[in-house]
């Protein structure tokens, strides 16, 4: 099947508490901690193309998706590959997010410790 989940064990999405080191490794890429407030912030799940061009604006002027359409295609090329490459598999393995292949679509599955972690400053 093309739909990729992670099972959390217990009650389902958003449950799964991570250990403190974990979620320290996830959020020390500042990449991986733009992506991952995005997609927390989208609520939803969020084609990958739009996750680039969002995490692509925010690297270039820090401002997030409301700069989306000033980018560049080659920094959302970039971006879309290190999120496929880099980012989403470490991501899909600690149950962090949710990647529907068939769609394109990955989702913020994440639990509280890691949620409350996501806007600190690095």
């Amino acid at each position: 099947m093309a739909t990729h989940t992670v099972n959390t064990g217990s009650g389902g999405e958003g449950d799964l508490e991570l250990p403190a080191d974990v979620v320290d490794s996830l959020l020390a890429s500042p990449a991986r901690r733009r992506m991952l407030r995005q997609l927390r912030n989208a609520g939803e799940p969020m084609p990958v193309d739009d996750l680039a061009a969002a995490v692509a604006a925010s690297t270039t002027d820090g401002e997030g998706a409301d700069a989306v359409e000033d980018d560049r295609p080659a920094d959302r090329q970039r971006a879309r590959a290190e999120i496929y490459q880099h980012h989403l598999p470490r991501l899909m393995e600690t149950g962090v997010v949710a990647f529907d292949s068939r769609l394109g679509t990955v989702e913020f599955v994440g639990g509280p410790g890691l949620t409350a972690r996501l806007d600190e400053e690095p």
